[in-house]
């Protein structure tokens, strides 16, 4: 397969074996819906991927009980035992493997490069964090979300009050605390902070109503909204999860970086505003005490 023009385009790989050419000026999302789309001998070779434009977007599934995803990328090893030796038994995690060309995406959650794992021969070392969005779903037990970078993810299945959020790899600061911003208040902006505001409906402060379900891309919105509720200041980062009024088992999730754009000062701006993906629940809404 060969992908011409400049027209965004998705790619969904199935089983067997792909070979597929990326255009050069197009944005392309390669979709993995299973490890099983490109693992063991039958594995996709793909050429011209650009690290910052193009995405690939993978399905990790159903944690087992008491597993801990995280979308890091660990870089690159020149081997597969140095990469095996890397990854750390979270489902999710993903390292190039200088040697074989491949990037390694550890689907199952093993700790090492094996057959239940996304492998995907590339001819780019030059991937970074956020090139790898996720789909995952929570198990049964107490499951951890390790969020690190600035991807997609869409994680269903949260269990509020038994599963846990963790964004401490997400600023330089760390994300080590949680606050809760209810209607009608505001909060003096901490580096390092995540902010859970508990609706999105807000007229307490500036009408600042979000509707986050129908704005939730929209940056203007939501940094408007924001910036009404947090006292910010230039090079702080903060997360934020705002949750869905209109339905309230939906949160989304936000990272902020104060001043990325320098418009004005000690401001959130939209190009501050990067969504980072969605949680559904199982019950009710997000709480701060559901941050690991």
């Amino acid at each position: 397969i060969t992908i011409t023009g400049s027209t965004a385009v998705s790619i969904d790989s199935n089983a067997g074996v792909d070979n597929i050419t990326l255009s050069a000026t197009a944005v392309e999302t390669l979709v993995y819906n299973a490890a099983t789309d490109s693992s063991g001998v039958e594995v996709d070779t793909i050429t011209g991927f650009v690290s910052g434009t193009d995405k690939i977007t993978v399905t990790i599934g159903t944690l087992t009980a008491g597993a801990t995803f995280s979308d890091d990328y660990l870089g690159t090893a020149t081997t597969q035992l140095a990469a095996d030796t890397a990854l750390s038994g979270k489902a999710g995690q993903a390292i190039y493997i200088s040697g074989n060309d491949e990037l390694v995406i550890d689907v199952n959650g093993s700790g090492d490069a094996n057959a239940g794992d996304l492998v995907i021969d590339i001819n780019s070392a030059a991937f970074a964090d956020g090139d790898i969005n996720y789909i995952v779903a929570a198990g049964t037990g107490a499951e951890t979300f390790e969020i690190n970078t600035t991807s997609v993810k869409t994680i269903s299945g949260f269990l509020v009050g038994t599963d846990k959020l963790s964004f401490d790899g997400m600023s330089a600061a760390g994300n080590a605390t949680a606050t809760t911003i209810n209607t009608a208040a505001t909060d003096a902006g901490v580096d390092g902070e995540t902010y859970v505001f508990a609706t999105d409906a807000d007229s307490g402060v500036a009408n600042t109503d979000l509707d986050i379900v129908n704005n939730s891309a929209n940056m203007t919105l939501v940094a408007a909204y924001l910036e009404s509720q947090i006292t910010a200041t230039d090079a702080h980062n903060y997360v934020a999860l705002i949750n869905d009024s209109s339905n309230t088992s939906i949160t989304y999730m936000y990272a902020v970086d104060v001043n990325a754009v320098t418009t004005a000062a000690d401001t959130i701006e939209a190009g501050d505003v990067t969504l980072i993906g969605t949680v559904t629940s199982t019950t009710t809404a997000i709480l701060a005490t559901d941050m690991a």
